[in-house]
């Protein structure tokens, strides 16, 4: 059953993350803000895994790494830390998906040594794959390994008006897939100081697609790219705080969000986010409690990063 997203309880939101950078590097510009002075690089990913819980695998999309590498990130973070990969553009954007099968569970094997450590996998389609390609993303879905999550990120726009969003749709429900739901309203709720000469490119990485808040499955990513000036993010965040604060019932959607931060003030972005949500709807301190993940992202240009509260 395809639901509005307000009608399914939203138990986790994600923030993206670390992976915007090279795979094993935390920004150094969060010593002495999120993490203690003086703290090193080489043990940035351990400290940042203990004070935060989830992070999205940005850098994957560009490159897989190596056993090793994939190894050392098990050894460095907790059982309860997330990793949210994306798919390798080799797969997501190189033509017919179907093709792609060998070079998927590849990569879900790769992932795989992270064990409890791996949230949802997420593909992000170009945006001149549109709905005449439906039957090629339900051949590469039909192959999706069983046990791990995936949710599907579309941006041609004929994804969003009928019948191709019914389809979609229709398509994620039966393979139990969740939908990603780009929000990018905040990019046009003012201007972006420090921007100005990557702001076209800013909003061409993020499409000005119209927010449908869709849920398939039993959950759903929602990408939330903020504005750097919190105020502005108001009346947006109130109405995600609402779909928050609802109570959990046995699905949930589980959300990626992101709150543009000025550069040396990244990592309090997400502690604005909790806060605004928290002082708009007291009532998601239960949802906390069971396991809120916030998820804020950097704009043009900028660092970001994750934080979970709860468990």
């Amino acid at each position: 059953m395809v639901t509005k997203l307000p009608d399914r309880p939203v138990k986790s939101i994600y923030r993206a993350g670390w992976c915007r950078l090279p795979a094993h590097v935390v920004p150094t510009d969060w010593v002495g803000d999120l993490f203690p002075p003086g703290s090193k690089s080489g043990d940035l990913l351990a400290l940042y895994s203990r004070r935060l819980t989830t992070v999205e695998g940005n850098t994957t999309f560009y490159a897989v790494p190596n056993l090793e590498v994939v190894q050392r990130w098990a050894a460095e973070t907790p059982e309860s830390f997330r990793f949210c990969f994306k798919i390798p553009r080799e797969i997501s954007h190189s033509g017919h998906l179907a093709r792609k099968t060998g070079e998927t569970l590849a990569f879900v094997e790769r992932m795989s040594g992270l064990g409890e450590r791996l949230g949802p996998f997420f593909l992000q389609l170009p945006a001149s794959y549109g709905p005449a390609q439906i039957d090629d993303l339900a051949r590469w879905l039909v192959d999706w390994p069983a046990g791990y999550q995936v949710a599907v990120e579309v941006r041609h726009d004929d994804w969003y008006a009928a019948p191709g969003e019914a389809d979609l749709m229709r398509l994620l429900e039966q393979r139990g897939a969740g939908r990603v739901l780009m929000d990018v309203r905040p990019l046009s709720a003012g201007p972006l100081p420090g921007a100005e000469e990557n702001l076209q490119r800013a909003r061409d990485n993020k499409p000005d697609a119209p927010l449908h808040p869709l849920c398939s499955s039993n959950f759903a990513l929602v990408r939330y790219i903020g504005h750097p000036d919190l105020d502005l993010n108001a009346p947006l965040l109130d109405e995600w705080a609402a779909r928050v604060a609802l109570p959990c019932r046995a699905a949930f959607a589980r959300a990626l969000s992101g709150l543009s931060g000025a550069t040396g003030a990244s990592s309090r972005c997400a502690a604005a986010a909790v806060g605004f949500v928290r002082a708009r709807h007291g009532a998601t301190n239960t949802v906390l409690k069971s396991g809120t993940v916030v998820d804020t992202e950097s704009g043009p240009g900028q660092s970001c990063h994750r934080v979970q509260f709860g468990t």
